[in-house]
């Protein structure tokens, strides 16, 4: 494995080569040994199967928690789930991300045709994209310590690189007919909205759980944890009584 330079405290795995399946692209300052992609004897093709697994799980629980006749979801796990899944472990990891979007949409029933591929690839691109410009602009860590790594994640990824996923699942449905090509502004939004949420809510749990820095909870974290919690809660029931 080629030699990295690294400063203590950060972690950067899409940078690095990998010359053989034993050496793992995880940073072992971000990520425990509880992952299950982070298993020893793993070969490189099974982790790419569990995150297939995960993401479809993912995409399961979004259909789930849709509203609005099942057609409108409010969050998109599997956009979270890409995102920290190439930012914990690399871009060798995109196949999985591909495979789980077409066997979603295969799940839905959809064809082999432009909007699967389309899914296909602008799941795994807008993945790869939002990495990159996290990598690229704000030399991101995925300790999300630092107020540029916060303010860069929601920038870059939550609000940016989500657009890329949302335009290729619009120009998909736009040239497979099931759309107008008038409503693409609305569509995109519509599109938009579930994927830069399920990056915003799962991605940064995700990186946080991974992380080995824990910090004992005291009193005072209880309390302002419960307090978040019910008024996440209260916010969400508004939001949705409010359609």
């Amino acid at each position: 494995m080629r030699s990295v330079t690294k400063k203590r405290g950060s972690c950067a795995p899409l940078r690095w080569r990998i010359d053989s399946p034993a050496d793992d692209p995880v940073c072992s300052e971000d990520v425990g040994a509880k992952l299950i992609l982070n298993r020893p004897g793993l070969t490189i093709p099974t982790r790419v199967i569990i995150l297939t697994a995960f993401y479809f799980i993912g995409g399961l629980i979004g259909k789930a928690g849709a509203f609005m006749g099942g057609d409108l979801a409010l969050v998109w796990p599997p956009s979270g789930i890409a995102l920290a899944a190439i930012l914990l472990f690399g871009y060798r990891f995109l196949p999985g991300v591909a495979l789980g979007a077409i066997l979603f949409a295969f799940m839905n029933g959809k064809p082999l045709g432009f909007f699967t591929m389309g899914t296909a690839i602008g799941n795994s691109v807008g993945a790869m994209v939002c990495a990159y410009l996290l990598d690229r602009f704000v030399q991101f860590q995925n300790r999300l310590d630092r107020v540029r790594d916060v303010a860069g994640f929601v920038l870059f990824a939550a609000a940016l690189g989500t657009t890329v996923n949302a335009a290729f699942n619009v120009v998909s449905l736009c040239l497979s007919g099931e759309i107008a090509w008038e409503n693409f502004a609305s569509s995109l939004v519509v599109w938009w909205v579930p994927n830069a949420m399920g990056t915003l809510v799962v991605t940064p749990f995700l990186l946080s759980w991974c992380s080995e820095d824990f910090h004992r909870w005291e009193f005072k974290r209880i309390v302002e944890g419960v307090l978040c919690g019910v008024g996440l809660t209260l916010a969400t029931t508004l939001s949705l009584n409010s359609w």
